[in-house]
This record gives structure tokens, sequence and C-alpha cells, in this order.
């Protein structure tokens, strides 16, 4: 059992003149350094609860070699500093909880309370026999230590003698705290804080009633916090201006105020990010070859939407073992953003969730929405709120209405449930997103020729939106048939080479092999290979990329 140790040190207290934390001890060190010492001499893994902004301390924690957790609510009291902390913790199995200002504790006091814990028991607020849940809900609105004396306060206004007089202990096998982890308390006071005991009385409750929640739910894990995850991956300066300035490219080609072909192009799904960034060099040199005539975006989908079940995605199981390590998968899937972008190479990806783009958004210059999910109103309202141009692609069965209605209703603002950089639940107000085309992907037919390109030209313009269409090389088009998205494209080609307007982008699936692979454990992967859909080769795509260059300095001749 790992149990690991929070150090609150985010308070800005002046109890001694001055930022008591660094207050000097007999032998010269601060109350913060001589605190942090002692946890650190007893082994336990350490993080430390720090406000933002507070460079002083920051400094002091590198030089003793310490990690922060920054807790924006820190000034709402210390368990509001808990509540940020917690969700930016690794996935420890117990929690100690120190103050900054409690120097005389000795590591071998913190290491065997942090051995103890494995046999300790969860001990409960108990009043006449039950729970006290009568102040359940002040307890999930409650913000620190005045909240909670508000709390008590009231209590005792109502012939309770308070909360503490009326807390008896009662104590419930360690075992029964399911996945919430086991928890020390004294007794009912103070030490709850905020939304420690809003937990406390939540996780309780459900234990000794009858359960209908999560009744197949067998085991639930930490994610990191994306605001974590980024700031161990963070972006350069470099990368930051490859992505703003591939949008703003984007943008006015969509505007029709250029009058390049962008171009998405790359695998059917990143599962090596290796074979990953090689296709990114490659890509990136014939990128600057064309730059005049085709707008290349490298095609990088980490998550792939399953008809039935397979394979979801780098970021759902990364190990391709069926292990599932999604923090492994968000951080490696962020960091080959930060090599694309580092490199000049704008990325592109579809958007299946709403909780996955907190992790990497900032680094992404186009995204699509799948056939599958267009029609759904939780990514129309994902869409409204992207920093990034949005494709939605027809539903499979080919109907492109569908497509249309998600354009007009991702352009409006909506509000909706999502979580925070912090991994907090809150709802979002989004401005509507005007970058957003529609994707011809084909359905129960092929929809990328000239009739059918002049048929969705036609139902854009009168449902009032642009008519700029972007066609997909691969899935319906090509019968996800490598050798037909050659057809597609030089196809695609022609109808640029002849002046269609209408035409603004082409996506194309390509790897650094062509054709695709299946996953045999035991058995090494061909390098460079599709484990998904088949993809076309690189000497295709390079002479294919050439191509539609050519087409569109035709395009201009006319």
């Amino acid at each position: 059992m790992t149990v690991g140790v929070l150090l609150l040190a985010a308070g800005s207290s002046r109890r001694f003149g001055s930022d008591k934390r660094f207050a000097r001890l007999a032998d010269g060190s601060s109350l913060l350094q001589a605190s942090l010492g002692a946890i650190q001499r007893s082994g336990l893994p350490l993080r430390v609860a720090l406000r933002p902004g507070d460079e002083i301390a920051a400094a002091e924690l590198k030089v003793l070699g310490a990690s922060a957790v920054l807790c924006p609510n820190a000034e709402r009291g210390m368990g509001c500093t808990i509540a940020d902390a917690l969700p930016l913790l690794p996935a420890w199995e117990g929690l100690l909880i120190a103050l900054a200002d409690m120097p005389a504790i000795r590591p071998a006091t913190y290491a065997a309370v942090a051995a103890a814990l494995a046999e300790a028991e969860l001990v409960s607020p108990e009043y006449r026999g039950g729970l006290v849940t009568r102040w359940a809900s002040d307890a999930v609105c409650s913000r620190g230590w005045h909240s909670w004396r508000a709390i008590r306060a009231r209590a005792s206004c109502c012939g309770r003698r308070g909360l503490r007089a009326a807390c008896s202990r009662s104590t419930i096998p360690a075992s029964t705290a399911m996945s919430t982890g086991r928890l020390i308390l004294r007794d009912g006071r103070s030490e709850l804080l905020g939304a420690i005991l809003a937990r406390l009385f939540a996780s309780l409750w459900s234990s000794m009633t009858t359960n209908t929640d999560d009744l197949r739910i067998q085991r639930t894990i930490e994610l990191i916090a994306p605001r974590q995850l980024v700031a161990d991956i963070a972006v350069s300066d470099s990368a930051a201006e490859t992505v703003s300035a591939a949008r703003q490219g984007i943008h006015r080609i969509l505007a029709g105020e250029d009058d390049r072909l962008v171009a998405v192009v790359g695998p059917c799904s990143i599962h090596d990010p290796e074979a990953a960034r090689e296709y990114g060099r490659r890509l990136r040199a014939v990128a600057a070859e064309i730059a005049d005539d085709v707008f290349v975006v490298m095609r990088v989908y980490f998550e792939k939407p399953r008809t039935t079940v397979g394979w979801k995605g780098l970021i759902n199981d990364p190990d391709l073992n069926n292990t599932f390590q999604i923090n492994k998968g968000l951080h490696l899937a962020r960091q080959l953003l930060a090599d694309l972008a580092e490199m000049g190479l704008p990325a592109g990806t579809e958007y299946l969730d709403l909780i996955s783009p907190q992790y990497y958004a900032d680094l992404i210059s186009w995204g699509a929405i799948g056939a599958r999910t267009t029609e759904s109103q939780t990514h129309r309202e994902l869409s409204s709120g992207l920093s990034c141009p949005v494709g939605f692609k027809n539903a499979t069965d080919g109907d492109i209405q569908v497509a249309i209605d998600a354009i007009k209703s991702a352009s409006q603002p909506h509000h909706f449930l999502s979580v925070t950089k912090q991994g907090h639940s809150a709802i979002f107000q989004t401005s509507g997103n005007e970058d957003c085309h529609i994707i011809l992907r084909g359905g129960k037919h092929p929809n990328y020729d000239m009739f059918s390109v002049d048929d969705a030209t036609e139902m854009l313009v009168r449902a009032g939106l642009p008519a700029r269409i972007m066609v997909d090389a691969s899935h319906a088009n090509s019968r996800k048939i490598p050798a037909r998205q050659v057809d597609v494209i030089r196809d695609i080609a022609t109808q640029v080479a002849r002046g269609s307007r209408s035409i603004f982008g082409i996506m194309v699936e390509s790897n650094l092999l062509a054709g695709r692979q299946d996953v045999v454990a035991g058995q090494a992967l061909t390098y460079g290979q599709s484990i998904t859909d088949p993809c076309i080769g690189w000497d295709d795509t390079a002479q294919l990329l050439e191509e539609l260059a050519a087409a569109v300095r035709t395009r201009r001749q006319r």
C-alpha cells in the first residue's frame, strides 16, 4: 500500500509579522524547510500544496527537491486547498495531511502513522444510532473552517449542542470504504473541513444503505488532472506559434481568403509514437515544398470509435494489451503533439468525448467530429467551444443533412457540462465556432464525385452556410481499400484543376507502409504499418500531394 503526504503550505498567515512559513528556527531553517525535511527523511512520497503565484515558496521547494501542486482556491480555506490538491496527487492508496508550520513532528512519526494506515478503521460521526445527515447539504456547500463553524453554530441553535457534542464514535471496517480509501478521524470536529466532510458523508451513507448506484462499476482509477499534464509537457513559444498560425491559415482558407487546399494526411490511428514522429518528419519536408499550394495538417488520431468492440486507440490502451493505462496514453499523446508542433507541423484529430480535449486541445490545429457522433448534441456543444476549426462528417448512411445541422448548431453559443483544467466538474459557456465545415466520407454509396459535391454545395447554400467542402478519401468513399483512396484523391485533384471552389480540403489515411496488420500477442508488429484501417504507403502519399498541389496551380490559371 502506497501512502503519501500532502504538506499544506498554501496559507498566507502573518502571525509573526511576516509570512510565517519562512519564520526562522534556532538552527536557521524556516518552518517550511524544517517541516518538509522531516517528511522527506521519513522516506514517504510527498507533494506540497501552494497557492498560484507563490514564487518564493516555489523557489524554496525547488532547492529542497520537492514537487508542488497549485491550489487556486487556497484563499478560501484549508478545505478548498485540500479539494484542489486531491485530483493532482499521484495514485496513492493512502494519504497523510501535514501542516507546514509543524516542524516538531519526527520522521519516525510519519512513518509509523503510514505503516498503521493499512490496518486502520474508518471512523464515522454518529448521532442517536445513525449518521449525522441533517447537515449534509450544508457540508456539501461548505468552504473551509469558517463555513464549518457556521454549520456548528446552526446546529447549536437547533438544540443539538453543536456537532461536536452530537457525534459519538462508531467504526466501520476499512474494507467497506471501497475505492474511497481509508481515512482516520478522531471525532466530528474540524478535521473534516469542507469538501472532505461532504465526501465522507456521501461514501459512508452509500455503504450503510441499499446501494442503487455504480452496480456495474468494478473499479475506478484517478486520472491525472489536465493542468498537471499540461504543466508536465508545456508548450514552447515556437510550438504555440505553429498551432496559432495553422488555425488562422485554415480559417482564411475556409473564408475564401486563401485559395490553397487543406490536406489532412496521416495514419488511420496512432499506435507507435516513434513511427508517428518519423512520419511527421517526412511529411514536414513535403509540406514545405508544396506550402504555396497545399496547407498540410498531419492526421493524429488517438481515439477510435468502434462499431462494436476493439482497440479504442493510444489513449485508451497504449500498450495494446488490454491494460488500459489511460494516464500513460494521455502522456504519450500530448508529448507527440508537442513534438510535432515543435517541428512546425500542425496536427488534426477527432474528438470523441468531452474530457480528453482538456489534456491536449491547445496543441490541435484542426478537429473532426466523426460520422457516428455528428448527430450528438454534446459533440456539437463541444465544437462550439473548441479553439480550432472543426469538420463534421456526414452520417454513416450518407445523410449529409445531419452534418449541416451540426454546423449550424456548433456556430451558436451553448452551455454544457465538462471538466476544468483542474479536473473539477463545471458548466462551460461557449461563444460558438464560425470555423465549422462538412466532410463528405461516403455512406451507402461514395459521395466524392462531382455530382455529389454539387448536391452538397446546393444543400449548404440553401441552409445559408458557406459552400466549403472537405472530402475524406478513405472510409466509405474508398470502401477502405487503399488503392481506391488513390483513385478518390486523383478524382478530387481533377475537380480542383477544373475550377471547383467548393472543395477546400481532403483527408487521406496514409502511413509509412501500405496496408494494415493485426495485433497478435507475442508477435512483433511491423514498424510503420496501421493496426486499424488500411492506409496508402509513403511513396504514394508524397506523389499524390504533389498532384494536389499541381491541381491548385492549374485552378489559379483558369
